[in-house]
């Protein structure tokens, strides 16, 4: 058995007819003015520079202004709006050279929300096998709670009779330690960033009109939920210190989850090859680093995946001892390997991710 992955984010974007009012920084954006635009293009470079697989978005109006600019970056996207006759609504977008259509059906709460939560079943093209993902967003009501309890309560009844992997993304507007977590978890379900020791905050309340009374001053209220898939990896991407500044696009920050499957492959005997064979990942990394010295990231990226979890590590250390960074520190980015691989800044250029893994193999006497 090898083991598979694949990547996915979850991120409430601010849905623009009401982004002037939490993020006052926003002016008013109509459709196809140059505010507007400006701010799409920043949501979907953030979103393709983390290069996910998956892709789960809440607050969606423009679909198709988004979505036109999605599919230059390789997505297909599916949209449902609310049925209150708001256009806002959940979008879900896939890699289509990773994954291929299956099936979509919508779960509405029907409270006079017009709330919603999306199921797409999707197939993983390299392994055929298929998962289930739940796109939502939870209404937040701190005067009547039970309305949100409900919505909670009638997305957990529709699922507790689901049987393939599943995983579920959403802003449930409710911090990890509020009890009404437990019904997704009663389901056996488990929060991937608990499950990596992720306490990072994905948003900030500046604006106490926006939410009034809420006790999420400063939490993740996202969040990815899986079931039958191991979590490798998890986290939030960006500093939660620039939510209210037009530095972020949103005022939620994306939160991502590497996730692994099992599956058998011929390509398990080369993988284990790699783990057990100094020499040959020698040859690898080689390759790797050149492959980052050249800009083809894509190459790199797949090369990269096949490396375990402990080197992975010492490349992530080599990086930030090159960059003079302490690994201690507060870091606006964790180290990881979206940090490492895909982010596109300051933090990790081409030139250092090549060098930290020369650097590892002169380390390491491999």
């Amino acid at each position: 058995m090898v083991s598979e992955h694949f990547s996915i984010v979850s991120y409430n974007i601010l849905v623009p007819h009401y982004a002037h009012v939490n993020k006052p920084c926003f002016k008013e954006a109509p459709p196809g003015s140059p505010q507007w635009l400006q701010r799409r293009d920043a949501l979907v470079a953030k979103i393709a520079s983390l290069a996910a697989d998956v892709v789960c978005m809440q607050e969606v109006e423009r679909f198709n202004d988004i979505s036109q600019e999605m599919q230059k970056a390789g997505y297909l996207g599916i949209n449902t709006s609310r049925n209150n006759g708001e256009e806002e609504g959940c979008c879900l977008f896939y890699k289509k050279d990773v994954f291929v259509f299956e099936r979509h059906e919508d779960l509405y709460f029907d409270d006079n929300t017009g709330r919603m939560a999306q199921i797409i079943d999707l197939t993983h093209i390299t392994s055929q096998k298929v998962f289930q993902f739940v796109n939502t967003h939870i209404i937040y009501n701190n005067k009547d709670p039970s309305k949100q309890e409900n919505e909670i309560q009638s997305l957990a009844g529709y699922l507790s009779s689901k049987t393939i992997p599943c995983v579920i993304c959403g802003d449930f507007n409710i911090s990890p330690n509020d009890r009404m977590v437990s019904h997704i978890k009663n389901l056996g379900f488990r929060d991937s960033h608990q499950e990596m020791n992720c306490d990072d905050v994905s948003f900030v309340l500046f604006r106490q009109q926006a939410c009034p009374g809420a006790e999420f001053k400063k939490d993740r209220i996202d969040y990815i939920f899986t079931k039958e898939i191991s979590v490798v990896e998890a986290g939030v991407y960006g500093d939660p210190a620039n939510l209210s500044t037009s530095q972020e696009p949103s005022d939620h920050l994306p939160v991502y989850a590497r996730l692994a499957f099992n599956q058998s492959s011929a390509a398990a005997e080369e993988v284990v090859h790699y783990e057990v064979s100094a020499s040959s990942r020698k040859t690898l990394m080689l390759s790797i680093a050149q492959d980052f010295q050249d800009g083809t990231f894509d190459k790199a990226i797949k090369k990269f995946k096949d490396l375990p979890t402990n080197v992975k590590n010492r490349v992530f250390g080599k990086a930030y001892e090159i960059l003079k960074l302490s690994t201690d520190e507060k870091l606006p980015y964790k180290i990881g390997e979206y940090g490492f691989l895909r982010r596109k800044g300051m933090d990790f250029d081409n030139t250092v991710r090549s060098e930290a893994i020369k650097g590892y193999i002169t380390e390491s006497g491999i």
